[in-house]
C-alpha cells in the first residue's frame, strides 16, 4: 500500500472532524484551538484592566476582561446626549467718565469719592433666554449692596451706568438672570433629554473689580483744607488717625474753591507725588505745578491710617488766588517715572 498518495489525496469535504484535538497555533497555517480563539476576543490588556472605563469615550465603561464585540457595540452604536449651552459674557468694556489719564491708558482712580462707570458687553448665544435687565451690583465689606441696572433686556448686548467708591469695597460683579431651558433637544436614538442643571435658572457674572484694579491705579484719597484751619500744619502736622474723618477736609481730586482766602494745604499720596507731574485745571486752563514750591516746611511728609493701612502723604501747600463764585479745581497726574 502506498501510504503518501492516500495522505495526500484524503478529501474532506462534505464531512466535519469532531472531538479534534490541537495545541496552541504557533505559526501561520497552525488551526487554532476555542480557548485561543475565545481569549484574543477578550480585553484584558494590562490598561484595561488598571483603568476599567474609557478615557475618551465616558459611555464605555467596565471594559476590563470584557468581549470585544459588545465593547464596538458601546464604541460604535452609542446614545449621545445633545449638547447644551450656557450664555457667557464677552467684549466687556468698562468706560471710566470725567477722570484724567494717568499713564497710558490707566486712570488714577481715588477711593472715598464716587466715580461712574459705563461697562458695554456682548453675550454669547445659548440654549436660555432671559429677558430681564442685567445689573452691576456693588457689595462693600459690610455686604450692604448697591443694584445699578442695564437699560435694556436684550438677551445678546447692553450697556449699565453705574457709580461707586473704592472705600472698603468687597465685590463689583455684573449679572443677568437666565430661564431654565425650554426647547428640549433629543439625544442620537430620538428620545427628548436634558440634564438638571438647564431645568435650573443660571446666574451668568463677571467679576468688573478685578478688571478696574488690574487695569487702573488705585490710591487712598488726596486731600485739601484751608490752612487757616489747618490747626496741625501749624505744630507740624502731628500724625493723627483722625485727620481722614475731619469734616473740613475735601478729598479726592477735584475740590471747591471760593472767596479770596485760599492758602491750602495738600496731602498727596507719595507714591504718586514722587512719580508724577502735577497739572491743575481751572475753568478749562491746564498749568503744570512746580512740586519744588509745594513744600516749604521743615515737615514733608505725615503718615496717616486710611482703611486700617498706614499711608504716607506728602504735604504740600498751594494758593488757588480769589474767585468771585464757587470753582472747580481738578488736579491731573501724570505718572511719568
Amino acid at each position: 500500500m502506498n501510504l503518501k498518495s492516500i495522505f495526500h489525496g484524503f478529501n474532506l469535504r462534505g464531512n466535519k472532524i469532531i472531538n479534534a484535538i490541537f495545541n496552541t497555533p504557533t505559526v501561520d497555517g497552525h488551526a487554532a484551538n476555542k480557548k485561543y480563539v475565545d481569549d484574543s476576543l477578550i480585553l484584558d490588556t494590562a490598561t484595561a484592566l488598571e483603568l476599567k472605563n474609557s478615557t475618551t469615550f465616558p459611555w464605555v465603561t467596565a471594559v476590563d476582561n470584557n468581549s470585544i464585540k459588545p465593547l464596538l457595540d458601546k464604541l460604535l452604536f452609542a446614545v449621545v446626549n445633545p449638547i447644551y449651552v450656557n450664555p457667557k459674557f464677552q467684549d466687556i468694556k468698562i468706560i471710566i467718565l470725567s477722570e484724567f489719564l494717568s499713564k497710558g491708558d490707566k486712570y488714577l482712580l481715588f477711593q472715598d469719592v464716587p466715580k461712574t462707570f459705563r461697562v458695554e458687553y456682548n453675550i454669547i448665544a445659548s440654549d436660555r433666554l432671559s429677558n430681564v435687565v442685567a445689573k452691576v451690583v456693588v457689595t462693600k465689606n459690610d455686604n450692604s449692596t448697591q443694584i445699578f441696572n442695564s437699560l435694556t433686556t436684550s438677551d445678546v448686548s447692553g450697556t449699565v451706568v453705574f457709580s461707586f467708591d473704592f472705600s472698603n469695597i468687597k465685590s463689583i460683579k455684573l449679572t443677568k438672570q437666565f430661564n431654565p431651558v425650554t426647547v428640549i433637544k433629543n439625544d442620537s436614538s430620538g428620545n427628548p433629554m436634558i440634564t438638571p442643571e438647564f431645568e435650573q435658572n443660571y446666574l451668568l457674572e463677571y467679576d468688573l473689580l478685578a478688571d478696574l484694579t488690574k487695569q487702573n491705579i488705585i490710591v487712598p484719597p488726596m486731600l485739601l483744607k484751608n490752612i487757616n484751619e489747618e490747626t496741625e500744619y501749624l505744630t507740624d502736622l502731628v500724625a493723627n488717625a483722625n485727620v481722614m474723618t475731619l469734616p473740613l477736609y475735601q478729598r479726592g481730586r477735584s475740590f471747591i474753591i471760593n472767596g479770596s482766602d485760599n492758602l491750602s494745604v495738600l496731602l498727596i499720596p507719595k507714591i504718586i507725588f514722587d512719580p508724577s507731574k502735577i497739572i491743575i485745571h481751572i475753568n478749562g486752563i491746564a498749568t503744570v505745578i512746580d512740586k519744588n514750591l509745594l513744600n516749604p516746611g521743615v515737615t514733608k511728609e505725615i503718615i496717616l491710617m486710611h482703611q486700617g493701612i498706614s499711608v504716607t502723604y506728602s504735604i504740600a501747600t498751594l494758593d488757588f488766588g480769589s474767585y468771585s463764585s464757587p470753582t472747580n479745581i481738578d488736579f491731573q497726574f501724570e505718572i511719568i517715572n
